[in-house]
């Protein structure tokens, strides 16, 4: 049985495979590795993410990141205003049928 715990934090500082994440509710800092599906996947994390990292209860202070939150998923959402403002717009210039003057 593996003891392992999860804690999720931000990203606050990263060099290419090392990152460092300040934890919820707290002035402790982790340093952890992406793990093997994270660099398997190509997910990329940038300063400011949310992550959550598991960590042994015998050594805090370093972990492995094995989440990414995505808190801003307002890209994905689509209002039905925007959705109508999409359909009417015009298309650019090079699709739409060029006048020829005779």
């Amino acid at each position: 049985m593996r003891d392992r715990m999860e804690i999720s934090g931000e990203v606050i500082e990263h060099c290419k495979d090392i990152f460092k994440v300040r934890i919820e509710g707290g002035e402790q800092i982790v340093t952890a590795k992406l793990s093997g599906k994270m660099r398997q996947n190509k997910i990329n994390l940038q300063v400011g993410d949310r992550v959550r990292v598991e960590v042994s209860p015998y050594d805090m202070s370093m972990g492995r990141i094995t989440f990414r939150i995505n808190s801003n998923r307002e890209y994905m959402v689509r209002d039905d205003d925007d959705a109508a403002s999409q359909k009417k717009r015009p298309k650019p210039q090079r699709y739409r049928e060029r006048e020829v003057d005779e």
